[in-house]
Parts: C-alpha cells; sequence; structure tokens
C-alpha cells in the first residue's frame, strides 16, 4: 500500500505550544574513536515527515532507507539551515521519519517495534534529536 502524502507543511518560524521541536544532524564517513577523530555531525536541512505511529512490521524497508509507510502522514516540516524545527502537534504518539533522495530515514526503534516513536502530551513540547547515520562508520 503506498503513503499518502496529503498534509500540512510547515517551516520552522511558528512558536510551538504543544507539539515537537528537535534538531537534525548528518553523520558521514569514519567516526571510529581515534585522535583528532570529531565524533560530532553537522547540522543539515531536511524535510521531517510525521506518520501517525508506525511499527516495523508495516513498513517497507530496502538497505537501510523506507520506501513506503502505509500509515497516515499528519505533517511535513522544513528545518531551517542548521537543522532546527519545531511544530505544533495533537496529544498523541506519532513516528517521524527524515527525507532522503533515496527513501525515508529513521533508526530509533521502542519494545514494541514501533518506529522511531515521539509522543506527544497535552501542554507539553517533546524535544528530539535526530542523527541521519546511514552512511557513517562507527
Amino acid at each position: 500500500m503506498a503513503a499518502s502524502f496529503i498534509a500540512c507543511r510547515s517551516s520552522t518560524a511558528q512558536q510551538t505550544s504543544q507539539g515537537v521541536k528537535g534538531q537534525v544532524f548528518w553523520f558521514e564517513g569514519n567516526f571510529m574513536p581515534g585522535p583528532g577523530q570529531s565524533n560530532k555531525g553537522r547540522p543539515v536541512q531536511r524535510d521531517i515527515l510525521i506518520y501517525e505511529v508506525t511499527s516495523m512490521d508495516e513498513a517497507t524497508k530496502e538497505n537501510q532507507l523506507y520506501n513506503e509507510i502505509p500509515s497516515r502522514l499528519i505533517k511535513t516540516v522544513i528545518t531551517d539551515k542548521n537543522g532546527k524545527f519545531s511544530t505544533d502537534l495533537p496529544p498523541g504518539t506519532y513516528s517521524i521519519f527524515t527525507k532522503e533522495k533515496e527513501g525515508l530515514f529513521a533508526n530509533v526503534f521502542d519494545g514494541e517495534g514501533h518506529i522511531n516513536p515521539v509522543t506527544i502530551k497535552a501542554g507539553e513540547i517533546t524535544e528530539i534529536i535526530i542523527n541521519i547515520n546511514y552512511k557513517a562508520v562507527y
């Protein structure tokens, strides 16, 4: 089943009173510990896709990227050039992905098999960091 792409699109300029905010970092190359090695990613601009909570069993993954998410797309948010984003969301649990050239990326899972789950509580802002590291070596 193909993912639906009807959703709200917002930028990071809005003030968020309830929802999610965070920053996205890109990691590529060798991140093995050693003298003179930096283990820091660099902030990166990306589209953030927020879906209804999705499990690993529901989504289709090829290599390290997802290409089909059957859950409903709730919202797409664009980070700023420093990788920062924020958006309002109603209370609930969502799966958050970054849009890459070859597909969608997420690499965090909970004990129930949900992909990058983020829970929003009434009146609260949930903060997250997204490390896009599918091209990094550790």
